[in-house]
C-alpha cells in the first residue's frame, strides 16, 4: 500500500486491503482510475441513501453520523492502496 495512510495495520489500512481484495477477486483493482471512480460513485449513492434514511426518521442522528464517517473513510480506499 502506498497511499495517504502509512500504517497497513490501521483500521483504514485493513479496510483498504479488504476492499481491494474484493475487487481483485473479480479481476479488478481500485488502482485503475475508472474502477476507483465507479467505486466513489457507488459510495456517493450510499451516502445519499443514508441521508435519506435519516431525513425520513429511519436513523438516529448518532447512527447517521457514524455511517457517514464510515462511508467517507471507505471513499479514501483508492488513495490508500
Amino acid at each position: 500500500m502506498g497511499g495517504t495512510l502509512s500504517d497497513a495495520d490501521s483500521p483504514e489500512g485493513r479496510l483498504a486491503q479488504t476492499i481491494q481484495a474484493l475487487y481483485l477477486h473479480r479481476a479488478r483493482t481500485l488502482t485503475d482510475p475508472a474502477t476507483a471512480e465507479a467505486f466513489d460513485i457507488a459510495l456517493e449513492a450510499a451516502l445519499l441513501i443514508v441521508d435519506g434514511a435519516q431525513a425520513r426518521g429511519g436513523l438516529r442522528q448518532e447512527d447517521h453520523e457514524m455511517l457517514r464517517r464510515m462511508l467517507e473513510t471507505a471513499r479514501q480506499v483508492p488513495g490508500i492502496i
